[in-house]
């Protein structure tokens, strides 16, 4: 299956107009025109740490897809240390490098969202908001003759969903669900594609105008008496820390109706949860001051362990969709480490 394929299928998942504007998702670094042309192993893993790397390559994965880029900004190859190193290996291998970062948290139905569905969180909206969507209908003649065109108009980027609409007559329609702010783009390959496109008409649609975001805020389907929710939570992804409980400060709530959660670091939404009015938010790597001057309970379950069940929800998801397209592909997911250990502790794992 070409490389290019395997990303489409990735971005229908993560699209890149849904990330963040700092973010630098997407292809790190290209592969080998062989392996491009032909991939077979996908390896999905949390970040591109050379140990991580070593072992997707151990995989002979084609294609290594991280949640974390390689880097925000640039950075020069001058010294030794393990940014040089992946880069390194990776280069070696010949495998590409493609990040889906912000681009895969802002899909509230993604595996993103793996925890608000576990705790079935309903009313789910993002505590972030990085792109709406809004979609229109384009309906133009066409003939059968126009299938493949059809087909390939599919994956155009921004296109929802085409269907061919039968007058019974040996011709008929094509209705083109669209972006609407991609029709541009889309009107002019279709365009190049017919003998004459003179005649379209745009119709609105009755569908809800899809919304991208970092985190979510939801209500749970009924109020849980805090020992309870603490415990389903503890459950879902063991050992966590509350934070922002300073007395009198903030006291552990009685019962948890309303949740926020952002996986990774997402302290600096703690105001957006509390004006959403979440009685509890959880995140990762919440730092002491902002702690201090929290403005609502939080539950700090370390940057790890929300995007490595998230990685490997992808991957999953990643390995059923691709299977249906090309069953030779092969998707493995390689498992991260929790990069800060207890003193005491075995491992880090």
């Amino acid at each position: 299956m070409k490389l290019n394929e395997i990303i489409r299928v990735i971005e229908e998942t993560a699209p890149l107009s849904a990330q963040a504007p700092w973010d630098k998702s997407g292809v790190q670094i290209p592969g080998s025109a062989e392996r491009s042309r032909d991939t077979r192993t996908v390896a999905v893993t949390l970040d591109p740490t050379p140990a991580a790397i070593a072992r997707c390559i151990d995989e002979n994965a084609d294609l290594i897809l991280t949640h974390h880029p390689l880097a925000i900004e640039p950075k020069f190859l001058s010294e030794a240390g393990p940014y040089l190193e992946t880069v390194r290996l990776v280069l070696g291998s010949g495998a590409a490098l493609y990040a889906s970062h912000t681009s895969l948290d802002a899909n509230l139905n993604g595996p993103a969202g793996w925890l608000a569905r576990e705790l079935s969180l309903q009313n789910v909206q993002p505590l972030e908001t990085t792109r709406r969507v809004h979609t229109r209908g384009a309906v133009f003649p066409v003939s059968p003759e126009d299938e493949p065109n059809m087909e390939r108009w599919q994956r155009l980027p921004g296109v929802v969903d085409v269907q061919f609409l039968d007058d019974g007559a040996g011709s008929g329609e094509c209705f083109l669900l669209h972006e609407e702010d991609a029709w541009n783009e889309i009107r002019a390959v279709v365009a190049a594609d017919l003998a004459d496109m003179s005649a379209f008409n745009m119709v609105d649609t009755a569908f809800e105008d899809a919304v991208y975001g970092i985190g979510q805020v939801g209500d749970l389907p009924q109020p849980l008496a805090w020992n309870e929710f603490s415990e389903r939570i503890a459950g879902h992804v063991g050992s966590a820390v509350m934070v922002g409980m300073v007395p009198p400060h903030h006291p552990i709530p009685d019962t948890v109706s309303r949740v926020a959660i952002c996986p990774g670091s997402g302290s600096s939404l703690a105001q957006a949860a509390r004006s959403r009015n979440a009685d509890i938010l959880i995140t990762g790597d919440v730092k002491y001051h902002v702690a201090l001057e929290a403005p609502l309970p939080m539950v700090d379950v370390g940057h790890f362990c929300l995007e490595e069940e998230m990685m490997r929800r992808f991957a999953s998801l990643l390995a059923e969709g691709l299977a249906a397209l090309n069953p030779k592909v092969r998707v493995v997911f390689v498992p991260g480490y929790e990069p800060r250990t207890l003193l005491g502790s075995a491992s880090g794992a």
